[in-house]
């Protein structure tokens, strides 16, 4: 997902998710983590999530989930993490979403400061973990290096399919977007769990 400035990310999210496939069986590991996705959007909330203060200052009155009907579920919270500085400070984004029983779930660090690069990365990489184990997925060991690390990763388990990806984007990121402002990230790592098609 090579989506730099955040607010863009969702809309175009949205756009995917509306040419959906048909829906899954009833107790498969696909349809149980269609019906877990509000259930985890309630639960990261109670620890903090929220929408991100950057799309609030966009949009006072944007929501963290949005519904049509029982075909589409969406849900894109932030966690603000602590940074070194002296630039805007790193943070983790949730992206879950279902449309007609497929789901898709992001979970993302972006990251504006060097300093903060290793921290935010393994602050995602807990993040995915405590996703995976929770929904009774595979935890890929090669997933959670790739993520700390900070490197491309695909493979597929259980019908799933895991994706990390990095981008690098703006250098001198942290010299130029002050804490509270919205700009270009350093970069970028996006992990993707989605059932296989």
């Amino acid at each position: 997902m090579r989506c730099h400035l955040r607010s863009g990310c969702a809309a175009g999210f949205l756009a995917a998710v509306l040419m959906a496939v048909p829906t899954a069986a009833k107790d498969s590991p696909t349809q149980q983590m269609s019906d877990r996705l509000p259930k985890l959007c309630a639960e990261l909330q109670k620890q903090g999530w929220g929408v991100s203060p950057d799309q609030l200052q966009l949009d006072p009155h944007a929501k963290a989930e949005m519904r049509m009907g029982k075909r589409l579920y969406m849900c894109n919270i932030e966690r603000q993490l602590a940074g070194k500085g002296p630039g805007h400070a790193p943070a983790l984004d949730a992206l879950l979403a279902n449309a007609s029983g497929e789901p898709k779930v992001v979970f993302s660090v972006s990251v504006w400061c060097a300093a903060d690069r290793e921290s935010a990365l393994e602050a995602l990489a807990k993040e995915v973990e405590r996703f995976l184990t929770g929904s009774n997925l595979s935890v890929p060991a090669e997933l959670l290096e790739a993520i700390r690390a900070s490197r491309t990763h695909d493979s597929t388990a259980q019908g799933f399919r895991y994706r990390a990806e990095s981008v690098e984007v703006d250098a001198g990121a942290c010299d130029r977007v002050k804490p509270g402002k919205l700009g270009p990230v350093l970069m970028k790592m996006d992990v993707a769990v989605e059932a296989k098609p």
